[in-house]
């Protein structure tokens, strides 16, 4: 077999491999963030470790850094793809801060296209205190920092102070629920005044468990409006909701 004919083999095989095995051949592949978008069908094929996830936004960081030319739109989308795939390991923390050095670069600034893709980076992911604070500090500005705040994926004290001052000054009432959530632990907070529909909800958006959802919802059921309850309660499989309903209107008809 001719010399030329072994590299053609060498080529397919090697390119099959590289999903297999990525980080054996992801230095020699890619050497700057054009190749991400060179070898993008490569990569999105291929389910990437930490540290191979991590040296590709290496290569994104420092160019950024020095202001060098590259496909920004192309490569961020590309970088999404990849964490979207990635293994299901958890991020370690260098990479989450590098991640998020991108995501506060184009958040605010980017195209919408660019802003979309960044924001999966930090989706799910647990931050620093002064990370936190900067979306805090920014969260007027752009509805996808609103969302890193109400989804943040563990219980927080400093999220927790921004909800309580979110609620009690009247702010983002589209949200509200949502808002809601962050506030209840064990008990609704005495100042908590709404609806029974937004009360609802955010019990269902609560990081309680079911357990102590089910006694939540149960025990504030509004017996007039409760569609909302019968909703989640059909979501979360409580049939104690609704049998609660039942009972109190079976004992007002044996009333009558």
């Amino acid at each position: 077999m001719k010399e030329e004919e072994i590299n053609h083999h060498l080529e397919i095989l090697i390119y099959e491999d590289f999903k297999f095995h990525p980080q054996h051949y992801i230095k020699d592949f890619i050497r700057t963030p054009n190749d991400i978008v060179s070898h993008k069908h490569l990569l999105k094929g291929a389910s990437l470790d930490s540290n191979s996830i991590e040296y590709l936004v290496d290569l994104v960081v420092n160019d950024l850094k020095e202001n060098r030319r590259f496909r920004r739109v192309e490569c961020l989308k590309v970088l999404k793809q990849i964490i979207k795939n990635r293994e299901s390991e958890d991020l370690p923390k260098s990479l989450i801060s590098k991640l998020f050095y991108l995501y506060k670069s184009f958040i605010l600034v980017g195209r919408e296209e660019i802003q979309w893709a960044v924001s999966l980076f930090i989706k799910d992911q647990v931050l620093d205190n002064d990370e936190i604070l900067w979306l805090i500090d920014n969260y007027q500005e752009s509805d996808h920092l609103v969302n890193r705040l109400l989804r943040y994926p563990k219980t927080n004290s400093l999220i927790f102070k921004w909800a309580e001052n979110v609620y009690k000054n009247g702010l983002l009432l589209d949200r509200q629920s949502e808002v809601v959530a962050i506030l209840i632990s064990d008990s609704i907070p005495k100042y908590i005044s709404v609806s029974a529909d937004t009360l609802m909800w955010g019990i269902y958006y609560s990081r309680c468990d079911l357990k102590k959802k089910e006694e939540l919802i149960v025990n504030h059921l509004d017996f007039t409006d409760y569609l909302a309850a019968i909703k989640i309660a059909a979501r979360l499989n409580i049939p104690t909701v609704v049998k609660n309903l039942l009972d109190h209107y079976m004992e007002l008809a044996s009333k009558r």
